[in-house]
């Protein structure tokens, strides 16, 4: 193997490991917040969702199916991301914590 082709193929086995890495790792409901620069008292001052709601659902220990959806649109609104995309990571958080 040439000297181009070894440096090749180290550039592609670290894009390779950088993508694999990208698909393995689950935004959590608080990389949606932290990407959006807020804080939990700023994410609840601008959506008029209880901190500790946010906190809940942080943890994956919102109570009940009727508030998850509504506080995620809120949330998903404010932290400018799509609301589907947000109240998966919601549930995998609370999936995560019943294991």
């Amino acid at each position: 193997m040439s000297e181009l082709e070894s440096v090749i193929s180290k550039i592609v086995d670290q894009r390779i490991a950088v993508a694999l890495a990208a698909m393995t790792h689950f935004k959590t409901p608080a990389d949606y917040r932290i990407e959006a620069g807020a804080s939990i008292a700023e994410a609840a001052r601008d959506s008029g969702v209880d901190p500790s709601t946010i906190r809940r659902f942080e943890s994956g220990k919102y109570r009940n199916a009727r508030e998850q959806d509504a506080t995620a649109a809120k949330l998903a609104r404010i932290y400018g991301c799509n609301a589907q995309d947000f109240l998966a990571a919601v549930r995998r958080q609370h999936q995560s914590n019943r294991r």
